[in-house]
């Protein structure tokens, strides 16, 4: 197989209509595994890794032609860079492959312009679509120029200006799913589970609240580069009423931790009796930064209901689990 092909249309009909091979890439942030098998919390850099192949196509929007190249494992680095690679924290970027003299390199895009936009214009991290591959729509500095770049994923920097990878956890006051990657190819199935080891606790209000009170931990964050697939989640856990008058609610807030997206089961009105209500997350979710938060509340004012998402006679562990994909 050639190391450089070449495509030139005979017109821009026949431009349309091709179909360039896909980049044999995905991102992570571990050397040499291109899917991640552990969490990896606050790493500096980047590596494109090589998965089934090593091409990547990319565009010459002069002379309308498509070209497709080798490449090698590449580590991007996140923090202490210049130029393209300068970041800021708790941010969305961009990652594209260009080639220069047949070279592939790679670059970071500008910031999006907020969680979930990612701007218009030069100096934004703006995309534009060519044979159903999406490229850079303005010039990256330190970069590629206008539509020269192939975009192959997306990243989120942290407040420290690094990236986490975490599959959540059971953990005292709940263990976080933080998933700051995101491959626009060769995605793979991401599954995790959070859950709290706390025995216990009470809620009296028909206002949700986080699980337990926690408004950061008990949560699964994640970014999204381009919406095709479906996100899902499936909260449950066991509930004791004070009286019959009261009835648990539990749901999962998306970008929310006081309204419920999700389908939910109300637990009954069982005197002082236990209830195992559930609730179901499934959507396709617009591109940005977003996270899953697990809700509670109470069907009347006033009552109290017993929230336990963990047991040792009988034993049992409550929680979220959740998939997508990255």
């Amino acid at each position: 197989m050639p190391e450089t092909t070449t495509f030139v249309p005979r017109s821009a009909d026949e431009l349309l209509l091709y179909t360039p091979q896909y980049p044999n890439c995905r991102l992570s942030l571990v050397s040499g595994q291109p899917v991640m098998s552990s969490s990896v919390l606050a790493a500096n850099a980047l590596f494109v890794c090589n998965y089934a192949g090593a091409q990547m196509p990319h565009y010459n929007p002069d002379q309308l032609v498509w070209r497709t190249d080798v490449f090698s494992e590449t580590k991007i680095l996140v923090t202490n860079g210049t130029g393209a690679q300068q970041v800021t924290t708790n941010s969305n970027y961009d990652v594209y492959g260009y080639a220069v003299q047949g070279r592939i390199l790679f670059a970071i895009s500008p910031a999006w312009a907020g969680d979930n936009t990612i701007g218009t214009g030069p100096f934004s991290a703006e995309r534009t679509t060519v044979a159903g591959i999406q490229l850079n729509r303005w010039d990256i500095v330190g970069g590629p120029t206008a539509m020269r770049g192939t975009y192959i994923g997306s990243f989120r920097t942290n407040s420290t200006n690094t990236v986490d990878w975490q599959y959540g956890g059971a953990a005292a006051g709940w263990q976080p799913g933080l998933h700051g990657l995101w491959n626009n190819f060769n995605r793979k199935m991401v599954s995790g589970f959070i859950a709290d080891t706390t025995a216990s606790w009470t809620w009296t209000s028909t206002a949700f609240r986080p699980a337990g009170g926690n408004s950061t931990n008990a949560r699964v964050q994640v970014i999204i580069g381009v919406s095709e697939d479906g996100v899902t989640a499936t909260y449950g856990l066991r509930t004791q009423n004070a009286n019959q008058v009261v009835a648990p609610l539990i749901g999962i807030g998306l970008d929310s931790s006081v309204s419920s997206a999700a389908m939910m089961t109300i637990g009954g009105f069982t005197n002082s009796g236990f209830n195992n209500p559930s609730a179901v997350f499934s959507q396709l979710i617009a591109p940005g930064f977003h996270f899953l938060q697990p809700i509670e509340a109470v069907s009347a004012a006033g009552s109290t209901v017993t929230f336990s998402a963990f047991g040792a006679t009988p034993a049992f562990q409550a929680g979220m689990t959740y998939s997508f994909m990255a």
